[in-house]
């Protein structure tokens, strides 16, 4: 298969791909990749948000995620991974905030209803 090497929506893809088979260094290098094509780019930074998240790296996430917000607010999987970081955090205010802003979006997200009833129950 080839790929449009310019093409930023195809690099995010593609990291996406290899972050559904473990390969997260390759995920990696593809959002930044799509990141450097597109730097507003909202799914990449997503992306790049979740990768963090992965790692345990909840501050960079959280950046990675509001960066991602910036340029599209209306993004409830985007609020709702910025939800995920704040409750590794421990910041349980502004994770349930998110989970909230990610409901209002779209109230079918069962993540976002999941995570909110967990915020609650703690």
């Amino acid at each position: 298969m080839q790929i449009n090497p310019n093409n930023d929506i195809t690099w995010n893809n593609l990291g996406l791909t290899y972050s559904y088979t473990n390969n997260n260094l390759k995920a990696k290098e593809c959002y930044e990749k799509s990141l450097c094509i597109n730097p507003n780019n909202d799914l990449a930074w997503n992306s790049l948000g979740v990768y963090f998240i992965e790692l345990k790296d909840f501050e960079k996430a959280k950046s990675s995620i509001k960066k991602s917000l910036n340029i599209n607010s209306n993004s409830d999987k985007a609020w709702n991974n910025l939800g995920n970081a704040y409750y590794h955090l421990k910041d349980f205010a502004k994770s349930k905030e998110c989970y909230e802003n990610a409901l209002r979006i779209n109230p079918n997200n069962n993540t976002a209803l999941n995570n909110l009833q967990k915020l609650n129950i703690c």
